[in-house]
């Protein structure tokens, strides 16, 4: 026994659970493991790469959940998530790391390519279908009509 008169600690062990509740979370209750990205799809479509940083001579990376409120700014080798660890950070693009799998992540996101199809035809003013080019000279005469018109009250 030690010299202050009181007992000895108890093992570790008996204090896991009370560890196992987060401090600052009203419930204290334990907290189910945050949903992992898993595939470099489900990394793109959670997280977005919003900015790259230098602090002191150390580049930082910024994310910001696509669709949620979460931001994040980490150093090389710190976790994004569950499963991707921040491998690299270069000036336009860093490099996240799940086990064997690397995925980029580039500031500057590419858009998308698709092309747009712009309808040929369009309704008419009687519900028939129009082409839409023959609508479009239809309003630039109706347009240069109403500018006639002003010009005239405004000569008046």
């Amino acid at each position: 026994m030690p010299a202050t008169g009181l007992p000895p600690f108890p093992p570790r062990s008996q204090f896991d659970e009370m560890l196992e509740r987060p401090l600052f979370h009203s419930s204290r209750r334990p907290q189910a493991d945050e949903p992992s990205g898993g595939s470099a799809q489900e990394l793109r479509e959670t997280w977005k790469l919003t900015g790259i940083v230098l602090v002191g001579d150390e580049l930082r990376a910024l994310f910001s959940e696509r669709n949620g409120e979460r931001r994040l700014r980490l150093s090389t080798g710190m976790p994004l998530d569950a499963s991707w660890v921040l491998d690299e950070i270069n000036r336009e693009a860093v490099v996240m790391g799940s086990g064997d799998e690397q995925v980029t992540l580039e500031l500057m996101e590419p858009r998308d390519t698709t092309p747009v199809v712009v309808p040929e035809t369009a309704e008419g003013e009687n519900g028939d279908a129009a082409p839409l080019d023959e609508r479009t000279r239809e309003a630039s005469r109706q347009l240069e009509q109403d500018t006639e018109s002003v010009k005239e009250t405004l000569n008046e």
